[in-house]
Parts: C-alpha cells; structure tokens; sequence
C-alpha cells in the first residue's frame, strides 16, 4: 500500500506500474473479505458488499491479538464487521482510482519498458 500511495504522490509514474500495484493491492485486500471459493473480480463489480464474509481470517497479528484480548464473541464480531466496512470502503477508494480506459492500459503493459527488457534480460 506504501508503494501505490508513493506512486500516486510521485510527479514521474509509470502508468503501467502503478495500474499493476493497484489492481494488486486490491486484489490483495480481497482476501480479507471475499472467500477463495467465490470467483469475483471486484475490478468488474460495483456491488462489493455482496460478495464480503465478515467471519474471515484477516491475517495472523490480527487474530493473535484478538485471541489474546479474549473478547467476547459480540465484540469480536464487531471489530471484524468494523474491519470489513473499512476493506469495503478501501477498496472502492482504489476503484476510483482507477481509469476508466484500464483494461486497455492492461493489455498495453505488455509493451511496457519494464516487460520488454525484462525478455531482453534474460537471453
């Protein structure tokens, strides 16, 4: 997420690189609300909220913590609902983000500097 946030405060981005951190870090934030069995490319979906699980595993500090802090059932259940609004409401965030024209720059990032040397470098 440094790297995105970075990225956009940066005057000389590459459009591709950037394009490829946020689709990255959203799907990256999509593994705290969105079960692996359900196939959504929230990229495409403008109703996120259908898709959130609020009784996910939102990594292992996190549920360390809240195993430490022996919280009732209810507060827990609230803390995480409060941490899915907040993944829910990131995620749209870095949905706006987004242009409107990015499955084009996607299929662009093929002919990125970075892809093309990167065959270069190899041979």
């Amino acid at each position: 997420m440094q790297r995105v946030n970075k990225c956009f405060q940066s005057s000389n981005t590459n459009g591709t690189e950037l394009l490829n951190d946020l689709t990255l870090a959203i799907h990256s934030l999509k593994k705290g609300i969105v079960p692996p069995d359900i196939d959504v490319d929230l990229l495409e979906t403008e109703d996120v909220e259908r898709y959130v699980h609020d009784d996910l595993a939102q990594g292992y500090e996190f549920e360390k913590h809240v195993k430490l802090m022996k919280l009732d059932p209810l507060s827990e259940k609230e803390i995480r609902d409060c941490c899915s609004r907040f993944l829910v409401e990131l995620i749209k965030q870095l949905k706006q983000r987004l242009p409107e024209n990015y499955k084009i720059l996607k299929q662009i990032d093929i002919f990125s500097v970075n892809n093309v040397l990167r065959h270069y470098w190899k041979d």
